[in-house]
């Protein structure tokens, strides 16, 4: 399916390497799984079902999220990995509450 052997299967289980973005995108698009389900989301889950708008969610919007997501896999290190997505989460966070003139 992802043109891999045992042995790096072997690997993958046991964290001893990562998938790349691609074989991600690969798995979902083979196994008609929705991306979430890889990181333990909901599939229904997101900003669409939400019906959350916000300005540039067309395809320059998921571009970039494709282009986001590549770079958070490549990151090897849990702890940077948190601290990606503990910055992403205050960036959100700030671009949300009101500001007092």
């Amino acid at each position: 399916m992802l043109g891999v052997s045992y042995q790096q299967v072997q690997k993958y289980e046991k964290g001893q390497d990562h998938l790349k973005a691609i074989q991600i995108k690969t798995l979902c698009e083979r196994l008609d799984a929705p991306l979430s389900y890889f990181f333990g989301g909901s599939p229904t889950h997101g900003l669409a079902e939400e019906g959350v708008a916000f300005e540039g969610a067309g395809s320059a919007a998921t571009a970039q999220a494709h282009d986001l997501m590549q770079c958070f896999l490549s990151i090897r290190s849990q702890a940077t990995r948190d601290a990606v997505v503990e910055l992403a989460r205050r960036l959100a966070e700030a671009e949300s509450t009101p500001r007092s003139l």
